[in-house]
């Protein structure tokens, strides 16, 4: 047995959770920033973090600050 075979349950379960702390992260910023405001709208936010996911990385990573990832 080669080691893919192995690895290869690990990597489906690695790739769920990162899925859903980006669920997660994407959840908190759209009720930190919209959830308020009746006339955002809220599909339109979520496409926003995902089109920004990069740059929010980079900020979690400590590359830039938060804020200018926001911004």
């Amino acid at each position: 047995m080669s080691d893919i075979q192995f690895a290869h349950p690990w990597r489906v379960m690695c790739e769920l959770y990162v899925k859903l702390m980006g669920l997660l992260l994407q959840h908190w910023l759209m009720l930190l920033f919209a959830w308020h405001d009746e006339q955002r709208s809220l599909v339109k936010l979520a496409q926003v973090v995902r089109d920004t996911a990069g740059s929010l990385m980079e900020a979690l990573a400590g590359n830039r600050s938060l804020r200018s990832a926001l911004l």
